[in-house]
Order: structure tokens, then sequence, then C-alpha cells
């Protein structure tokens, strides 16, 4: 009887001390929050990322600053697994029911900043803008993304609030969100997000993520199908996360 008792107790204070080692909180860096489980007591785990219980993705560290491995999830089946580096994937990845992508990183067009790109997407620059889009097609795109810079020394508070303001007078806009950001190296930053309906075209998740440097706004804005595949979703995280500014004493 006494070897059961000292069984019972073991798994007891293995339960306990398991508990003890489970970091549960939410990040709430960006209007969409993630719920976070670490392992503070096993540091050769995975963080896990969820979206209202759901995971979504996994690897070491904070999901803004990926580094090494990382694995996306779509109800808990993989959809793709590859490396970061300092927030860039790396090479080709395999994507589950959409195929391969093989990222390169783009230097900005003179522009001062770095983003990753899948090497096979369109690509266009216009004067202050580059866009990038999955398909040539540029009105029935699955994902766009582009990167905006604009002359402006003054606070932007108000330059938000002027785009928020026209956004709600505008009927195709929707559900639309706003926050300051705390983003290390900038004073200030932006986010907006919100959902436009498109006849004939379908239903586009917007979000813009507005920095302002000394001299200049840089507005990083996606614009993603939601009835798309999920695979989208996951590369338009990949595309954002990789995006750096190079601040000089113009910029």
């Amino acid at each position: 009887m006494k070897y059961l008792y000292l069984f019972i107790f073991i798994i007891l204070f293995s339960c306990i001390n398991e508990k003890k080692c489970i970091d549960k909180y939410i990040d709430t860096t960006y209007i969409q929050e993630y719920s976070v489980v670490n392992d503070t007591c096993d540091s050769s785990k995975n963080v896990n990322y969820f979206i209202n219980d759901v995971l979504i993705m996994a690897g070491k560290g904070n999901w803004i600053y990926k580094q090494g491995n990382w694995i996306y999830y779509n109800n808990k089946d993989i959809v793709t697994e590859g490396s970061f580096e300092n927030s860039n994937p790396i090479g080709k990845w395999k994507y589950k029911n959409f195929g391969e992508i093989n990222w390169v990183v783009l230097d900005g067009e003179g522009l001062n900043f770095k983003i990753a790109i899948p090497d096979n997407w369109v690509f266009i620059k216009n004067n202050n803008t580059v866009a990038i889009f999955n398909s040539s097609n540029l009105q029935e795109h699955d994902l766009k993304i582009s990167v905006t810079v604009i002359e402006y020394k003054d606070p932007i508070k108000n330059w938000v609030e002027n785009i928020i303001k026209d956004l709600k007078e505008e009927e195709k806009f929707f559900d639309i969100k706003s926050k300051k950001i705390k983003y290390e190296g900038f004073n200030e930053v932006y986010e907006i997000e919100y959902l436009a309906k498109f006849e004939g075209y379908g239903n586009y998740r917007s979000r813009d993520l507005i920095y302002k440097t000394k001299n200049k706004i840089y507005v990083l804005n996606s614009n993603f199908n939601v009835e798309s595949n999920f695979a989208y979703w996951i590369i338009k995280d990949q595309i954002i996360n990789s995006f750096k500014i190079i601040i000089n004493d113009e910029y």
C-alpha cells in the first residue's frame, strides 16, 4: 500500500510541477490578439500561438521576431514549416494544398526598406509606392502587399484620425478598428484594420501599419481575400513580419 501512496504522490508532484512550468498569457501587441502558451522549464519546446483557442503557429521565441524553425497550422493540420533568419523566411517552403514558394528579400527600390517576398509574384513600383501581388490579374488577387512612403515631419495622430474618418464615410468599409502600437525604434506606430467589400470581387481584410520616422511616414498595407486558401493568410504574416525600415538622417 505504501508503494501505491508513493506512486500517487509522484504523479501529483509531477502534475503540480508541470503546471508551474506552463506560462500562459495574451499577446496584445496588435489588434489581433494571440493566446500564448510557453513551457518555461524546457527551452527546447516551441512557443504555441492560438487565435480563439485554435493553434495557428509555433516556434522558438517571439512571433514578431521569428528565428529558426517555425510551424503554421490550420485546424491542427500542419500547413507549412521552415526556417527564419532575422524574421525573413529562408529558401523554399512547401504549403499544403497550395504549392511551393521560394523566398527572396526585396531591397525597397531606393525607399529605404527591406521586405521578403515570393520570387515569382508580380512586383510594381510607382513613384513612392511598391506593390506585390500574387496574380497578374490585379483586380482578382488573393493577396496584395504594398509599401507607401510619404514625406511628413509632424506627429501623425491627426493624419491617422483623418484616414479612419474617410473609411467610415465609405459604405464598402466595415468593422473598422485602430490602435497605437508600441514598437521598438519608433515613437509613433499605428495600426488600422477593416473589412472591405468589393462587389464582384469578394471580401478583403485590409490592414495598415503606419510607421513614423524622422521625416517620413511608411504605410505597410495588406489586402487579403478572406475566402482564399488559408496559405495566403500565412504568407501575409510572413511578409509583414519581414518588413524593416532602414533608418538614417534623411529617413
